[in-house]
This record gives C-alpha cells, structure tokens and sequence, in this order.
C-alpha cells in the first residue's frame, strides 16, 4: 500500500463540504478525516502529533475556526491550519492569520487553489518537524549528564552547571585548553530557558581587536574601508539566546570598555551607528588565562572581570582526573570506529597503562588525537588497541616539554700563545652542528609542532646510539619495530655520510636504513 501524501483533517458544519474536500483530497492520495463539529476535531487533533494539515470553516455554532486555532496553538500543536470564510468575512479571516491560522480561501473555493495551498502548509509542517528534531538531538546532545567524567571533580562541575543553567546569569568558564569549555557552554546554553534561541561563539583570540569589534556589535555602511553594506553583529544573532565569548581576556581594552557598557546597559551601537540597539543576550565566556593576574597587571579591567564571572566554573585537567580516561577512551574509539569503518572497539592492559601514564598537557583534545592515532594505524580488521599503535611520546610515557627555540651558538672564543709578545686577535671556533639543527624549531606554543620534534630527538638519539640499527633502537625505546619503522618514515629520517638530513621521501629513508 502506497504512503498517503498527507494526513488532512476538514472541519465544517455542513457534512456536504466535508465529503467534497475529503473527495478531492482522497483522490490526489491524502489521508483525510472530517468532523462537524469544532470541540471533536479539537481533541482529536491535540493528541494526534502525525496530522499534517488542517481546513477548517470559520463561522460553526459551538468552536468557530479562530477559537479553535487558539486552543490548538494553547495545548503545544503547530499544525498548519488552512481557514474557510465567505467572501464577507475576508477581515476576520485576514484576523485569523494574524493569530497564527496558515492562510484562508474564500467559498465557494477552487479546487486547485485548495490543493496548492495544502501543498504548501504541508511543506511548512515538514519544516517543523526537522526543526523540533533538531532543537531536541541538539538538547540531548549536550545535556551536562552526557558530557563524559565519573570523577568527584568532574560531579563538582556536573552540579555547577545544573545551577547555573537555571539562571540568567553570566558565567565564566576556566580551564586549560583543550578541557571542552565550549562543550560546558553549549550544555548551560542547551539546559537553559533559551535553548530554543540561538547559541552564538565567538573566538577572541582568532581576530584582530578593529575585526572583533565589527564581529561583535555589527557596522553600519560606510564606517570603514570595505563596509560596503550594514552588518549585524554577534549580539544581534543571539538575541534571546546565549552568546559564547572564548578567550575572552585576549579582548583589547578599547573592546573592553564596550562589552562592559552591554553589559551594563544591555544595549549597543553598531560600529558607525548612532542609534542604541537593545540586547537580550546570556554572555558566556571562557579563559585559560589568569584573569586575576592581568587585572593585576592591567590587561583586564576589573569592572568587566566581575560582571562576566558572576559564575565561575573550573574545568580540571585531564592529569586530575585520569580515572575518566576509560570512558573518555571507550567513547573515541566508538566514534573514530564508526568514522573509519574501523572494528577496533577495546584497548589492552599495556595500552591503556600508558595511557593512564601519561600526563596529557594538551588535556582532552590531545586523548582524542592520540585514540585518533591509533585507530588509523589498526591493521583491517583489528578490534584491539596495543602500544605500538600509540603516538610515540604516548608509548614513552613522556610529556612534551615546552623547548626552547634551537639556535645557533655564539661563536666561543679561544686564544692563541703570544708570538713575539704580542697579543693575537681572536679566533672565532664555531662549534659543529649538532644533529637536528638543520630544522627549525617549533615555536613553543606550537602544540603539534612541539610533538613532533620531541619525537624527532628521541628517534635521532636512540638512532645514533645503536649506529642506526632499527630493530636496536626500538628495543631502547621500548616500542616495537614496526612503530620505529613507521616513525622514522614519519619524520623523514635518514642516515647519510655527513650525519642525519631529511630524506626526499619515505623509500629513500628506507633505503638508507637497510
């Protein structure tokens, strides 16, 4: 049996126009049912979800069409409703739309405009239904019980954010990076009254302080080179929701001042404008800096600081609660599985040690890229996770150090005997290069660069130790020979006769290490 187009429900009075609509409808392959009298039809409909549509007269004796559009809408239904009126009644039909009614026809009515107009309201109710599916798969998803931790740190922040969600309230979120305090902000914004409005982020630190002003409050035309048109801002698109503000003290001071009178105010000027524009708008911001530090030193204003850390929540570090890591774990190989057609659903003892282990400076975000890792490095058809296919420096059980920039020496200097008691001129004696140096240093707030070249040293070193025996250097790094091999690839590493260079490619690396 083939699926009806819609489900139509016809509401009149007169039994003659319900079976012509349900005649028509039937016909073009609706589902229709017809009720002559307003209260019935409004049960009915209340507590049918599945409807699609609804025609209604709208002149009947005991629920006319308006009332019975008011109790539907009264009772939660959005079902679009199509009023039926004489041509005398036209104003009280246009009434009816303003009260929220789809649209209306006059009778005696046209079929085919009867049938478009249900076309549409149709479209309309689709609409709907994939809005409401995904205002309530966004709700679940960041409801704070889903947000992944089990330990005692982790129900302290689980209980700040229940409370503070029923507030208005601003918050602040501390934490280092890599902590999910995006993921806390959407949960309080998502558990919250306004979680039908929109949910508004904003990076700080991504943007120049001329451009996060434009972002934030909007421009007018013509306020700068290149305001080509009037803009509005982020506080406008979140208006009734909530508005994330991340790295909120890299905000320059000028932008400071202004955040603080919409706060103060709750309200703002474009850049350029000249008219107030009011503001209903939660602020949550986000900081892994030391706020109470760079008020201190003048960075941050202290006005500002306490008007966006009413509520203070603090992420803790992946280091302090590593009794989490299992589940964390659990839940990316689910998801990177699923992602890569992958099996690998478990991690071993030895894995999950060194995970355990490891101190995690780059906190969640750097979990996941190692879970990440190690998925892609599965053979087809494995389900188990084992050391080999951890990141190196996660095998070592290492955390990556902040190094310092590599730069040369200054040239050292050595004096030579006296030659007829005069003194000679120094002679500079440059040192020779040490392995590596060939390649720049990672800046130190370079994370995956910082990786990187801990893991290059490491190579070199045992490398150089065991005269470039790879099966040797993998016994000495306690990592098996297949992720040595993989790793010197990884970084290009070859031996040549004046020591170690990048190799144009990964079978001339191998080559070199035969």
């Amino acid at each position: 049996m083939e699926q009806p187009l819609g489900r139509l429900v016809v509401v009149d009075d007169e039994p003659s126009i319900c079976r012509a609509l349900s005649g028509i409808f039937e016909c073009a392959g609706y589902k229709v049912t017809t009720f002559n009298q307003g209260n019935a039809a409004l049960e009915a409909i209340a507590a049918d979800t599945e409807i699609d549509a609804v025609i209604t007269d709208l002149m009947m004796p005991d629920l006319n069409g308006i009332d019975l559009l008011r109790n539907l809408r009264e009772r939660g239904s959005e079902v679009p409703l199509l009023i039926m009126t004489a041509h005398s009644d036209v104003e009280t039909a246009v009434a009816a739309m303003k009260a929220g009614a789809f649209d209306y026809v006059c009778k005696p009515f046209d079929a085919e405009e009867m049938r478009l107009k249900i076309e549409r309201a149709i479209r309309q109710r689709s609409l709907q239904r994939e809005n409401d599916y995904l205002r309530r798969e966004l709700h679940t998803r960041y409801k704070f019980d889903n947000i992944i931790g089990y330990s005692e740190p982790m129900q302290e922040v689980y209980s700040l954010i229940a409370k503070a969600s029923k507030s208005r309230t601003n918050v602040l979120i501390r934490g280092e990076s890599g902590t999910g305090k995006e993921l806390v902000a959407r949960a309080l914004h998502y558990n919250s009254v306004r979680a039908a409005k929109r949910f508004v982020a904003v990076s700080c630190a991504a943007l120049p302080s001329e451009l996060l002003e434009s972002e934030l409050f909007g421009h007018e035309k013509g306020a700068f080179t290149g305001a080509l048109w009037q803009k509005a801002g982020r506080f406008e698109l979140a208006e009734g929701g909530t508005l994330f503000l991340d790295e909120i003290g890299d905000i320059a001071p000028h932008v400071q001042i202004k955040l603080l009178r919409v706060l103060q105010e709750r309200e703002f000027d474009r850049v350029g404008g000249i008219k107030p524009i009011r503001m209903d708008v939660r602020l949550i911001a986000a900081s892994n800096r030391d706020l109470e530090a760079a008020v201190t030193r003048g960075d941050f204003r202290e006005d500002l600081y306490y008007r966006v850390s009413v509520i203070q929540i603090k992420l803790p570090p992946l280091r302090e609660r590593k009794e989490d890591i299992p589940f964390l774990v659990e839940y990316f190989l689910k998801k990177y599985g699923e992602q890569d057609d992958r099996r690998v659903r478990t991690v071993d003892e030895a894995s999950m040690e060194l995970l355990q282990r490891y101190d995690w400076p780059g906190n969640i975000r750097e979990l996941e890229n190692a879970v990440e890792h190690a998925v892609v490095m599965a053979d087809e058809g494995a389900s188990t996770i084992t050391p080999d296919l951890l990141p190196l420096h996660v095998q070592l059980g290492q955390g990556v150090k902040r190094l310092a920039p590599i730069t040369e020496a200054p040239p050292t200097v050595t004096q030579a005997p006296p030659v007829n008691g005069n003194a000679p001129a120094p002679t500079p004696v440059v040192p020779p290069p040490s392995p590596g140096n060939g390649t720049e240093a990672p800046k130190p707030t370079d994370f995956n660069g910082v990786v990187a070249e801990t893991e290059r040293r490491m190579l070199i070193e045992a490398l150089e130790s065991t005269d470039w025996n790879l099966t040797r250097a993998a016994e000495l790094l306690g990592i098996s020979f297949r992720s040595m091999r993989y790793n010197v690839k990884k970084h290009g590493l070859s031996r040549e006769e004046n020591g170690i260079s990048k190799a144009n490619a990964a079978g001339e690396a191998s080559d070199a290490l035969a």
